[in-house]
């Protein structure tokens, strides 16, 4: 079949009936084509990546202890830590990857973890203190 042969799609819209014109003048209804195309752009949305939007994970600071001690996350999303405890603590990477710095008690501090990798952590003021992030 040519290029010339392809029927070409045109959309006709009016206030009577929204329907899809086809080249060779047949009608489809539109409602026929609406599933079909959405998977289409679905798939078109997930091999481009965009079909994810960057998520927001929580690491409590409670009773000397990060929790989860261990988080996995994707490229993009943001991390908040948040320090329920009552004495400043920090998020501290071992290998210098990022450090929220003292948060006071009540306090939390984000981190948008753009890198892969396993990034171990802890907490400056209290170096028992230990957790794990991993990007994905």
């Amino acid at each position: 079949m040519t290029n010339d042969r392809l029927p070409a799609i045109l959309l006709a819209c009016s206030t009577s009936s929204a329907r899809v014109a086809m080249a060779d003048h047949r009608r489809i209804p539109v409602r026929r084509l609406t599933a079909p195309l959405a998977a289409l752009m679905a798939a078109v949305a997930i091999e481009q990546g965009c079909a994810r939007r960057p998520a927001t994970r929580e690491v409590v600071i409670r009773s000397f202890a990060f929790s989860p001690a261990t988080d996995t996350v994707q490229a993009g999303d943001t991390v908040r830590w948040s320090n329920q405890d009552v004495v400043p603590h920090t998020a501290t990477s071992r290998v210098g990857g990022f450090d929220s710095g003292a948060l006071d008690a009540g306090r939390d501090w984000r981190y948008v973890a753009r890198a892969p990798g396993t990034f171990a952590y802890e907490c400056t003021l209290h170096p028992t203190m230990r957790g794990t992030l991993v990007v994905r």
